[in-house]
């Protein structure tokens, strides 16, 4: 395994944001692009078990969220009258 393949398992396993993952393996300075830097390469790469992995956790990270988002949504209904109030999300940075 490469160092860089280590790398993308640890984000896998220790990161809880799917925007978060997704800039750290799916971006073009993410660490999929750093693995395979050739067309032939990334071919190969989206066809691998780790890329796959890498996927699911990235969905199950975005649903999860979604769901969080759904529940915040449906208290806020119930604790503001409806009509004149606005749900912003906003990014923030974790430390």
């Amino acid at each position: 395994m490469s160092d860089i393949e280590a790398r993308i398992r640890e984000v896998l396993a220790s990161e809880g944001s799917a925007a978060a993952l997704s800039e750290k393996l799916f971006s073009p300075t993410g660490l999929f692009n750093a693995l395979a830097p050739t067309e032939a390469a990334r071919r190969a790469i989206v066809q691998s078990e780790l890329f796959r992995q890498a996927q699911a956790r990235f969905r199950e990270l975005q649903q999860a969220e979604a769901a969080a988002f759904a529940r915040a949504v449906e208290e806020a209904e119930a604790t503001f009258p409806p009509g004149g109030h606005r749900v912003k999300l906003e990014h923030i940075e974790m430390k």
